[in-house]
């Protein structure tokens, strides 16, 4: 059987801090956190896309040894995931990892012939695939989306949420899905529980 871990969060982690003085490493553009990503080395703002290279010491302090990436993105549920399953054939699709259709549809198609066991994405997992053999989804940090000033935010979150977890026990046997929250008590997430009953 196979599994797949979800994240609606790309790179390795969405913040880098200084573990000496505190300086997080913000977009010079728009003041947006920049996004650790571990693969190409490089810190990213995922609102206007300035990339710059991860530097070596804190820009603030100067510490060497004081940043560090903080928070998961699916790079780092990857990593996590190889540590402790290392028997496992792991996939990642992320629009940063798999950037253009025939990267995506490669990962779909080995995800189709049984060549990964555990899968690990953001949204671009969430509609339109059918693979009979899943029958575990894990969504990390399920209530990620429902933090935002978005009016519509609980709406989408349910919407991606509920679509996140059709992609488990879609074939003859029945799948589980397994939501990780700091809030179970949101309305939204009871709801998603109450519907799957």
């Amino acid at each position: 059987e196979q599994s797949m871990l979800f994240l609606n969060r790309r790179g390795y982690a969405p913040l880098t801090i200084c573990r000496d003085c505190g300086h997080r490493i913000q977009c010079p553009n728009c003041t947006a956190w920049l996004t650790e990503h571990r693969k190409s080395k490089s810190l990213v703002c995922h609102h206007c896309g300035y990339t710059t290279s991860i530097p070596p010491r804190c820009p603030e302090c100067g510490s060497e040894d004081g940043l560090t990436a903080c928070g998961p993105g699916v790079e780092r549920v990857a990593e996590e995931v190889s540590k402790r399953f290392p028997l496992a054939r792991i996939g990642i699709l992320s629009s940063d990892i798999t950037s253009t259709l025939a990267e995506v549809s490669a990962q779909i198609q080995k995800m189709e012939n049984h060549e990964i066991d555990i899968i690990i994405g953001t949204q671009i997992l969430a509609k339109g695939h059918h693979f009979p053999s899943l029958t575990l989804v894990g969504i990390v940090d399920a209530d990620l989306g429902l933090m935002g000033s978005d009016l519509r935010a609980s709406e989408r979150t349910y919407q991606l949420l509920s679509q996140v977890s059709g992609r488990a026990g879609r074939g003859e046997k029945k799948g589980v899905v397994y939501l990780q929250t700091l809030y179970p008590e949101n309305a939204v997430l009871k709801s998603l529980l109450d519907n799957n009953r």
